[in-house]
Order: structure tokens, then C-alpha cells, then sequence
């Protein structure tokens, strides 16, 4: 039997990277996001027989930190023109603990030109029959993507997500 297809529904949902600077925190957001998630969930678990996968992405000049000069330079840094999505694919998820819906996910990201295997943590609510939730984060290093930050710049960040997905009909 297939999994169920979960949507992404974008207007719902917010991915957001933050980091420091010697000038101020930086945080820039999207909700432009896209994807769907492939998985049997009951009662905010996903079933034990259950092999999810999902696919998410957005594209990079959508992230917008309120600053203009600030996310011009940040989309010249990243090449958005010549890399202009970012990509994820979950590839393994594990039980974490004795609590319903927290998860070790273990997936590929794509970004600028690089593919990196990550892990973190996420938790997954069912917000009713139909909808689900799951918001997690996780911390990278620009330079692991090629990306050279302003010397003013941390090249640690943290890429934080809360989906929220809609069961497709049948």
C-alpha cells in the first residue's frame, strides 16, 4: 500500500535562517516554500511500517530579511541567479525517545551548487484529520556550501522550518 501524499501548503508555512553579526542579529524568512511529505500518520506518529520521504524547496531570492541592501548582497553572495532553489530531500527518519512525534530525519541538501547530507531533529503534530505540522532546525556552516560571508559575519547559521502539509485528496 503507498503512503499518503501530504502538500505543503505555503501560505501556512515559514522557513527562516538567522545569524550574527558584529553589527546585529541577521534573520531572513520565506514562506515560499513548496514540497510534499510521503508517510502513514496516525495519532501524531507515523506508523511503524511507515518509510516516509518528503521533498521540500524555495527559492533563494524569496528569503527576505526586511533589510534591502543587506538581502541584494546576500543574493549576489549566493549566486541566486545561477543557484536560485534550495533543495531538500529527507532520506531517513528514526524514533527519538518515548514521545509521539519527535524525529531524527537524516536527508540532502542542495544549495549553491552543493549537496550536503544533515540531520536533525523535528517534531510532527497533526493539527486535525487532514493536516500535519512539523517544525524543526538545524546549524550550518555557509563555507560548507562554498559561500564566503562578509567578514563581519558568523558562518554558523541556524535553518529553521515549520510546514504545515495538507492530505491530498483521492
Amino acid at each position: 500500500m503507498a503512503a499518503t501524499r501530504y502538500r505543503i501548503v505555503p501560505e501556512k508555512s515559514l522557513i527562516w535562517a538567522e545569524a550574527t553579526s558584529s553589527l546585529h542579529a541577521i534573520r531572513a524568512e520565506s514562506s515560499a516554500i513548496v514540497g510534499h511529505l510521503d508517510a502513514d500518520v496516525a495519532a501524531d506518529r507515523l506508523a511503524p511500517s511507515s518509510t516516509p520521504c518528503a521533498h521540500v524547496e524555495f527559492e533563494v531570492q524569496s528569503m527576505k530579511s526586511g533589510n534591502r541592501l543587506f538581502d541584494m548582497e546576500v543574493e549576489r553572495r549566493l549566486d541566486a541567479r545561477r543557484y536560485p532553489l534550495v533543495e531538500g530531500d529527507v532520506r531517513d527518519v528514526a524514533v527519538v525517545g518515548a514521545d509521539p512525534g519527535h524525529y531524527q530525519v537524516q536527508g540532502d541538501i542542495a544549495f549553491h551548487g552543493v549537496t550536503k547530507r544533515i540531520g536533525g531533529l523535528v517534531t510532527l503534530t497533526s493539527l486535525d484529520t487532514t493536516t500535519l505540522q512539523i517544525e524543526g532546525s538545524v546549524a550550518l556552516d555557509m563555507r560548507d556550501f562554498d559561500i564566503t560571508p562578509p567578514n563581519y559575519v558568523n558562518p554558523m547559521f541556524t535553518i529553521s522550518v515549520r510546514v504545515v502539509a495538507e492530505r491530498e485528496k483521492a
